[in-house]
């Protein structure tokens, strides 16, 4: 199942979504953990906020982050 996620620049513009799919000409093994590693903070409310994920599956990485200077609330949406 693909996995969307929304990216805002830091200057107020958003990216089209990052659709991650499965690989699926590689085998995976179901016992293999996933883990993400997740952080965010704003200053202020509005304020400028940022976020960002580590996503960890065996010896593999993957990094998603993502900044803006002044977003409506301190939610992402």
């Amino acid at each position: 199942m693909p996995i969307s996620i929304r990216r805002n620049l830091s200057d107020g513009t958003t990216h089209k979504p990052l659709i991650i799919t499965p690989d699926t000409t590689q085998r995976h093994d179901m016992d293999t953990p996933v883990y993400l590693y997740t952080d965010g903070a704003c200053k202020g409310n509005p304020g400028a906020g940022g976020w960002g994920v580590l996503m960890r599956y065996g010896s593999r990485e993957k990094n998603f982050s993502a900044a803006k200077r002044k977003p409506p609330t301190t939610a992402w949406s």
